[in-house]
């Protein structure tokens, strides 16, 4: 009842306030808004320094990377709360319906950009803190906070940060706010996401375009010879053909996978892409393959003539680009070296192979027996009134492995986001009741921690 009230007391300034930091232009992919991304964080740090917080800037980058602290006493539990203020970019601006930097409320939702992704979310959450410690003048557990400013464009220098300040940043359980639930009906809570590697492959057979009529049937075409190392890299059960690929996974129990969401069939999935032909790995469902299994993924492939009409070449060289998202145990220049190692074996003898390996970073995956997926996983079913399940995301946060190795602790991946808020895209929006929820999840969440002393 305590922050109901305290909500409802301060809700008019709340979305003021909410509104101007909206109102900020702070997309980090552009340089002409470095200004803007700059005023961001500001706003934010004033914010963080209006907690009674200990408030830090980490390092003197482009995007600062703002931290906040209140530490109380070593023997409680510490939480760190993660959240971003810089966005992505609007384009194309003529789908919008309206400026995604004055925003808007029309039927309960607030149209802008950065509405939900990710300056709603790491509001809320900063309003949480607020309230917490309104309500206790003694809290019983320690708070940090970091937002930084660069995580639209894969959070450049942050590794190096989290490295050096890996004493600062120590957590008992790392509260990454940046994710959704996926639906109020059947509600599920992230207990993480897959990593990801990259390479680009190269062959060539040439020094330079050959005539196909005088060499064709002879010239091993580097585009054939390309296409045929990729088709190698599967079995016929779609299993990754690679040697030691899948050696160090470490598998969830059958516990824990009964635990997980893992209802979507094909129909949903036929609807949400428009594909009409899927594939998965022998013995997994599509949602499993998605989620919980690792990939690997041909991005593009090009070779030879590309242009309107024909020229009839053997193309000196053809080119494909690579990535291979990752589950736990699976290290990403560990899998790189496995994938290039793989390639230059298969490759047909005397093609000259190229390739160059673009990094990337691990998975973050939580259990559903740690306690932070215990404690969030009963807030979710008193918020929603639902029962809740567990799922992991297909897609990769490389921050996210990076924070929580320099924390120290559990990652539990929090957010109301919906599919429908509209992300990256235009018309971006979040619901007060999203937002209303997400404030009240992080402040009991607060609660549970402070409740308990020696967890961990």
């Amino acid at each position: 009842m305590f922050y109901k009230e305290w909500f409802e007391q301060r809700e008019e300034q709340i979305w003021k306030d909410f509104f101007t930091y909206l109102s900020i232009p702070s997309i980090s992919a552009d340089k002409e808004y470095k200004g803007d991304v700059l005023r961001a964080a500001a706003f934010v740090e004033q914010r963080l320094n209006n907690l009674g917080m200990n408030v830090s800037r980490l390092e003197d980058l482009d995007t600062p990377i703002l931290f906040a602290e209140r530490a109380i006493d070593p023997s409680y539990s510490t939480v760190l709360i993660y959240g971003h203020y810089d966005v992505q970019p609007v384009d194309p601006i003529e789908l919008w319906d309206s400026d995604p930097f004055k925003p808007e409320t029309r039927d309960g939702k607030i149209y802008a950009r950065g509405a939900e992704d990710n300056k709603g979310q790491n509001f809320y959450a900063m309003l949480a803190v607020e309230a917490f410690y309104a309500k206790h003048k003694d809290p019983k557990v320690n708070i940090k906070i970091i937002i930084e400013g660069a995580e639209e464009i894969g959070s450049p220098g942050f590794e190096k940060v989290a490295k050096k300040y890996a004493d600062k940043l120590k957590a008992d359980s790392i509260w990454i706010v940046d994710m959704g639930i996926e639906s109020y009906n059947i509600p599920v809570l992230s207990l993480g996401v897959r990593g990801i590697t990259g390479l680009e492959v190269t062959v060539s057979n040439s020094e330079f375009d050959l005539h196909s009529g005088s060499y064709g049937g002879a010239v091993y075409n580097p585009i054939q010879a390309l296409c045929e190392m990729m088709a190698a890299a599967f079995d016929e059960k779609g299993h990754i053909a690679i040697d030691g690929f899948y050696d160090t996974i470490h598998p969830l129990t059958d516990e824990e996978k009964s635990s997980l969401y893992l209802a979507t069939d094909q129909k949903t999935y036929e609807k949400e892409t428009g594909a009409t032909c899927f594939r998965k790995e022998e013995g997994y469902s599509l949602q499993e393959s998605i989620c919980i299994r690792p990939t690997f993924e041909i991005n593009g492939i090009y070779g030879g003539y590309q242009k309107e009409g024909g020229k009839t070449i053997i193309p000196k060289e053809a080119t494909a680009k690579i990535t291979c998202r990752l589950v736990a145990g699976q290290d990403p220049e560990d899998i790189a070296k496995k994938v290039e190692a793989h390639l230059r074996k298969v490759a047909p003898s005397g093609i000259v192979v190229s390739i160059s390996l673009e990094g990337g970073g691990e998975s973050a995956w939580a259990r559903p027996s740690d306690y932070s997926a215990r404690v969030f996983v009963q807030i979710l079913k008193e918020i929603t009134g639902k029962q809740v399940k567990f799922c992991y995301s297909g897609g990769s946060i490389p921050l996210t492995a990076v924070l929580g190795k320099a924390a120290g602790g559990e990652c539990i991946f929090l957010g109301t986001a919906l599919p429908e808020d509209r992300i990256h895209a235009p018309n971006e929006n979040f619901s007060k009741k999203q937002f209303i929820d997400g404030y009240h999840m992080i402040a009991k969440g607060l609660e549970v921690f402070a409740q308990n002393k020696n967890l961990w």
